[in-house]
């Protein structure tokens, strides 16, 4: 079964660090065109979108990528970000409340699994 180029570079994409293995191959995916609008919808279907914005704004193959397209993940990903960024000052704000009145906390899933799951709290 042949996967398409946009669901392969979605998959090479998602993971949280790219590794230079990964690299020339997305490279070439971009290089191929590939339909921008389906790749975006899928991953803003997939909640995949910033992770996606984050690997390949550091690959040195930004050119290949339309502007309009790049422009508009790169404000999805900002959207994220800042949203991340409250929830998780918003926490780190409880916890010390917690803290001083003597109550112990672990936070399980959410925002307390932003810092440790991914690296720019996107």
């Amino acid at each position: 079964m042949k996967i398409a180029d946009e669901d392969r570079l979605l998959l090479l994409c998602s993971k949280l660090i790219a590794d230079n293995s990964n690299t020339d191959e997305i490279v070439q995916l971009l290089d191929k065109n590939p339909d921008w609008q389906k790749l975006i919808t899928k991953a803003q279907r997939h909640a995949i979108a910033s992770a996606f914005y984050s690997i390949i704004a550091k690959i040195p193959a930004s050119d290949l990528i339309p502007d309009k397209y790049l422009s508009k993940l790169k404000q999805d990903y900002l959207d994220t970000l800042g949203r991340n960024t409250i929830v998780y000052n918003e926490l780190i704000a409880l916890l010390k409340i917690f803290n001083q009145a003597h109550i112990d906390t672990v936070p399980l899933k959410g925002a307390g699994l932003l810092a440790s799951v991914y690296p720019d709290l996107t």
